[in-house]
């Protein structure tokens, strides 16, 4: 967001609108960077092996039943139930 307003005002100075872009003056908290995992191959070996059996055109088919689409949370509550019905031998 920061980078954008600071772009924008950079314009309007280039164009002689403002005088100075106000945003250089923001001092902004530094944020801790998001810790990246990276899979081992043997991790993406197992993650293949378990979807393997998935049926993407399903998948498909519901999403575009649905004009709405899907939220991260409402994907992986999705994941969650279809993980746990198949530990149970439960299927639609």
């Amino acid at each position: 967001m920061y980078g954008a307003l600071r772009a924008a005002l950079n314009v309007a100075v280039r164009r002689r609108l403002i005088t100075f872009n106000p945003a250089l003056t923001i001092e902004l908290e530094e944020l801790p960077r998001p810790r990246i995992v990276v899979w081992t191959a043997e991790q993406v070996g197992e993650f293949l092996d378990f979807v393997k059996d998935d049926r993407p055109e399903a998948d498909r088919e519901t999403l575009h039943e649905d004009p709405e689409p899907l939220g991260h949370h409402e994907v992986a509550e999705l994941v969650h139930e279809d993980q746990h019905s198949e530990r149970d031998g439960k299927s639609e």
